[in-house]
């Protein structure tokens, strides 16, 4: 389960850098390294909050990357790679902090199959929504973005409620 956590935080910081760098932002493209490296290291001694404060500054390093202009597929590639990283990482203190669970390798199967269909699917209608331009009202924005925080929610805590033998 490491494996997987350190592998998506390479993706994350391999894509947000590259997106960087393709732009000319350099010392951004140097800086997100950097700090996917300590993020790598620190990964086994982190918190619970740091994986929560990793994907905060992914996310706002891929916005800022869109608004001066990187490439927006390598931004949303690395928002993607991110939100892996931080939903395994969770997982595995959960899996590892459960005091018993009757079949562990098919719990994690089942939690990675949902999460690889869940994180597609949010790829995809990312990569749809790039090349969509559509025009809304304030009002119907305000909607959207909460019926789309409502969503995640519901997710976030379905994925909370998941046995796992504890």
């Amino acid at each position: 389960m490491r494996i997987a956590v350190w592998i998506s935080i390479g993706a994350a910081t391999g894509a947000l850098a590259l997106g960087y760098a393709l732009n000319g932002t350099w010392p951004g493209a140097v800086l997100i390294l950097f700090g996917g490296l300590a993020a790598g290291i620190a990964q086994p001694r982190s918190r619970v909050w740091s994986a929560s404060a990793g994907l905060f500054l992914v996310t706002a390093a891929a916005a800022y990357g869109v608004w001066s202009g990187a490439a927006a597929m390598l931004m949303l590639a690395g928002i993607v790679a991110a939100l892996a990283a931080w939903d395994l990482a969770y997982f595995e203190r959960r899996i590892r902090h459960a005091r018993r669970a009757a079949d562990r390798r098919a719990l994690i199967r089942s939690h990675v199959w949902r999460l690889s269909i869940a994180l597609g699917a949010g790829f995809v209608l990312g990569w749809f929504s790039l090349g969509a331009r559509i025009e809304l009202d304030f009002g119907w924005l305000l909607l959207l973005g909460l019926i789309a925080l409502l969503g995640l929610s519901a997710a976030i805590g379905f994925q909370r409620r998941e046995p796992t033998g504890e």
